[in-house]
């Protein structure tokens, strides 16, 4: 997997971004799952730790415009070079 940041990272509420959006918070990079803010539901998956995380709506967090490529696990950047 790589994550490309194309841009300057901004800072919003968390219940500003949109599913899908990349953001990073205390240094790890996360994708928003949901617009759930309950205690029964994760709204956020973390990256690093592989888990899925819960925010609530006024946390900070720095958003990153930016491409998520998921690729097969044997893939390598040697395949793609070819």
């Amino acid at each position: 997997m790589q994550i490309k940041d194309f841009s300057k990272p901004i800072m919003l509420p968390h219940n500003q971004l949109a599913p899908s959006a990349i953001f990073k918070f205390n240094d790890r990079v996360f994708i928003k799952v949901s617009e759930a803010y309950t205690d029964d539901f994760s709204n956020s998956y973390d990256l690093s730790k592989k888990q899925l995380v819960q925010f609530s709506p006024d946390t900070e967090v720095e958003y990153v415009r930016g491409t998520l490529i998921l690729h097969r696990g044997d893939w390598s950047e040697d395949n793609e070079r070819q």
